[in-house]
């Protein structure tokens, strides 16, 4: 069962590298929809953003079954692809090599960011034994990286572990079918933790409660409106990835502060939206706006605007707060406090 689709953007907002990775996350959502639209045991989030403890996570797909929890990283390659035995990724294109970041490692982190928002919930989402709290100890954790049809998978050199979380787009529907299946566990079934259906509505219900939506510019916003669900499902046109030539490195236009109002370049509240009445402010996991209408604290934290890497930093000058991304090297600005009278 779909619960979340894709936030909607703009294709021409995005530039050529994000627009590939955009349609293949798209051709992904795809996939998961014709596969478990029906399918109440299988609850599928597309592009699930969230902050917790002053950290923010993006996951491409969630999927939640009975025995636990499954995480999808698209992936839109174009060339070849293979994994060396230490984990390390790299591709090519007219046969030259370059490397790559592991989508795998990736999803360690996102796993791991996920994994404290429940445990640190769980009383809102997992029922109690005998007075006492259950958490989310002995669940399943699966993550698959879903790659492009064209991509070339040099599969006989990549570690046996890797290749098995490495699934072609065509492949995904199949193989999440096995890892989702418990009746097939007959008597581990006993010693394996199931969530109920209602602990299951539970933790669906949660998640779309912190979900932080998209706005164009790469922040988020309580008030952007779902993805188009048509748009979202209809048949894609698989695209790839840009190759080494032609990718371009992206600039962010700096805007620098207005001194004669407050303004919020993208970033809202988290829990009621205000934009203008915020204030900036430095606390034990980085920069973040203190909400002056609900006394709510929102992390500054987020993707870049232009390649969407979560490998950057936010500075301070003045009453101006920006964001620098380590990868693209891009700047874009994130809020501009209000002048003091």
């Amino acid at each position: 069962m779909i619960l979340k689709e894709r936030d909607a953007t703009h294709q021409d907002h995005l530039n050529k590298q994000r627009q590939f990775g955009a349609k293949q996350e798209q051709e992904v959502a795809f996939y998961l929809k014709r596969e478990f639209a029906n399918n109440p045991d299988v609850l599928i989030f597309n592009d699930l953003r969230f902050s917790h403890q002053g950290e923010y996570s993006q996951i491409d797909h969630l999927v939640i079954h009975r025995l636990g929890f499954i995480l999808i990283e698209s992936k839109s390659i174009y060339g070849q692809v293979r994994v060396n035995n230490d984990g390390e990724w790299s591709r090519s294109y007219q046969g030259n090599w370059q490397g790559l970041k592991s989508p795998l490692q990736q999803m360690e982190l996102q796993e791991l960011g996920l994994k404290r928002l429940l445990t640190d919930n769980a009383d809102k989402m997992l029922i109690k034994i005998l007075g006492l709290q259950t958490y989310f100890g002995g669940r399943q954790w699966d993550k698959l990286c879903a790659i492009s049809s064209a991509t070339m998978l040099q599969r006989e050199s990549m570690p046996k572990a890797i290749s098995n979380c490495v699934v072609k787009n065509e492949f995904l529907g199949k193989k999440l079918k096995e890892l989702c299946d418990y009746s097939v566990l007959t008597g581990l079934i006993k010693t394996k933790p199931v969530f109920s259906k209602k602990e299951m509505k539970a933790i669906s219900d949660f998640l779309l409660s912190i979900h932080e939506p998209l706005t164009q510019t790469g922040e988020t916003d309580a008030d952007t409106p779902p993805e188009n669900s048509d748009s979202a499902v209809s048949e894609p046109t698989p695209e790839y990835e840009a190759s080494p030539q032609e990718q371009k490195v992206p600039t962010v236009e700096r805007t620098e502060p207005n001194q004669s109002h407050s303004l919020s370049e993208g970033i809202a509240c988290k829990k009621c939206g205000e934009r203008d009445n915020l204030t900036g402010a430095w606390g034990k996991y980085g920069y973040y706006v203190s909400c002056q209408s609900c006394t709510t604290n929102t992390s500054m934290k987020g993707p870049c605007p232009a390649c969407n890497s979560q490998d950057n930093r936010i500075r301070k000058r003045g009453n101006l707060f920006t964001r620098h991304c380590n990868g693209c090297g891009a700047e874009s600005t994130v809020f501009v406090e209000r002048a003091s009278a």
